[in-house]
């Protein structure tokens, strides 16, 4: 055999060792969902070592504790870059360290998930919020990420389960030949949860702040958007966002992800509409809250820190996380 391909072979029979910035990477990708090696390294890693941290993704897929697929190529040429998820050699070890995974791996189709490019973009939206949200901490570690899910997980654990008065296209109430109102049970199922716990100094315990997250892409119908919203009144008020997330006051934040500030003007509408129809409270219409994300990286500081947020029927921006102090 020439000395090159003994060379080859030799390396492919030596045993992968997992080292715990390893475990930290499948930890990521296991908690994010969909990650790409600029987000592990914006995530985990310093600036500048982005090209060492595609090496090691590209050990741990070869090692299939890691699978990859590519990001759907928008131009006709140019490189794009890879995709990652849990392979079945990381959901064994994951599940080894106490990772609650599903008993048996299934590995997902590949073809299928680069096809769908408007669910992939969806769900990168999603991990892209979930990490400017955990990156806040190293800016001000007096606030804590203490929780979050990405949506992935949260239909895989399951959804908030509510009954709401059945409604047409127009808000109006569905009846029945005797005249009560006809109800449906519905699942809710948020794009993201997360639980936020800040230290003041006036406060013996850490502050909570709990936000469900719903990333727009400027795809679903007026009808859709009135749904949500009708749909989280109805799980706060029925409790069921303390039964499954154990928060009774959380906020629901709209980030749109497309569409800029015209989209995130017309979910703020939208929810002033429904919120009209149903003639809720102040105290319900006030956990309503709208945003636009950027086109790039998201800074964590303006997102969360910042007055970029608006609430229906409130004359002025606000901070999503009003906490006070920054310390």
């Amino acid at each position: 055999m020439p000395r090159a391909k003994q060379t080859e072979e030799n390396a492919k029979q030596e045993e992968f060792i997992v080292k715990p910035h390893h475990d930290r990477i499948l930890e990521a990708v296991y908690k994010y969902q969909f990650m790409t090696a600029e987000r592990v390294t914006r995530l985990l890693h310093k600036q500048g070592t982005l090209t060492t941290v595609r090496a090691t993704l590209g050990k741990l897929a070869a090692a299939e504790y890691l699978l990859y697929f590519y990001e759907p190529r928008p131009t006709p040429s140019g490189s794009v870059p890879k995709i990652f998820m849990l392979g079945s050699q990381g959901c064994h070890r994951l599940k080894s360290q106490g990772f609650t995974l599903p008993t048996r791996y299934q590995e997902p189709n590949i073809a299928e998930l680069q096809k769908n490019y408007l669910f992939l973009y969806h769900n990168l939206a999603v991990t892209d919020f979930l990490i400017a949200a955990k990156l806040l901490e190293k800016k001000f570690p007096a606030i804590e990420l203490y929780d979050f899910q990405h949506e992935r997980a949260i239909k895989r654990d399951g959804p908030m389960v509510v009954t709401v008065e059945k409604r047409t296209a127009d808000g109006k109430q569905v009846v029945d030949s005797g005249g009560q109102p006809i109800v449906e049970t519905i699942k809710v199922y948020p794009d993201g949860f997360l639980d936020f716990r800040i230290v003041q100094p006036d406060r013996a315990k850490p502050y909570r702040f709990c936000l469900f997250l719903e990333v727009d892409r400027n795809t679903e119908s007026d009808e859709d958007i009135r749904r949500k919203i009708r749909r989280y009144l109805a799980a706060v008020k029925s409790g069921d966002t303390l039964k499954r997330f154990g928060t009774k006051t959380p906020t629901v934040g709209f980030a749109s992800a497309r569409g800029g500030v015209k989209r995130r003007d017309e979910l703020r509408k939208l929810a002033e509409d429904e919120c009209k129809k149903l003639k809720e409270q102040h105290y319900y219409t006030q956990m309503f809250s709208f945003t636009v994300l950027p086109d790039g990286e998201i800074d964590s500081e303006t997102l969360f820190l910042s007055p970029v947020w608006y609430s229906p029927f409130a004359n002025r921006e606000s901070v999503i996380i009003n906490v006070g102090s920054r310390s």
